[in-house]
């Protein structure tokens, strides 16, 4: 679903797909909690959602781009298989959880100072703004 501009919930039968594509759902206020039904989900320019729900920890990929009013990470994207976080201005620390994801890719993450992850399960990990690591 692309730009939708006056969408402000999502119908729960659109969670009962493989793929999912938001994209410029300017409006979107919130994410219903049926996303545990869909396999790779991505989430682009959503500037009205500020937080996500626990069942998005049962997609397998997940991409989160420009989600400007995103303050946090829920823990259950640890469960995530992959996972890419681009241009997330108000995220400043990441869940410890999230060593357990099998792909990681951080890009343009400008309050997160530092990666306090403990690398359990990562096989890729691409820290595009070089965060160090404590």
């Amino acid at each position: 679903m692309t730009n939708l501009p006056k969408i402000k919930k999502l119908p729960s039968e659109l969670c009962n797909v493989h793929t999912l594509t938001l994209c410029d759902l300017l409006n979107l206020k919130e994410l219903p909690s049926e996303l545990y039904n869909v396999h790779t989900l991505e989430l682009d320019n959503l500037p009205n959602i500020t937080e996500l729900p626990s069942e998005i920890g049962n997609v397998h990929k997940l991409e989160l781009w420009n989600l400007p009013n995103l303050k946090e990470l829920p823990s259950e994207l640890g469960y995530v298989h992959s996972l890419t976080l681009w241009d997330l201005p108000n995220i400043k620390e990441l869940p410890s959880e999230l060593g357990n994801v099998h792909t990681l890719k951080l890009y343009n993450l400008p309050n997160l100072k530092e990666l306090q992850l403990e690398f359990k399960n990562i096989k890729n990990l691409i820290n595009g703004d070089n965060i160090p690591f404590k």
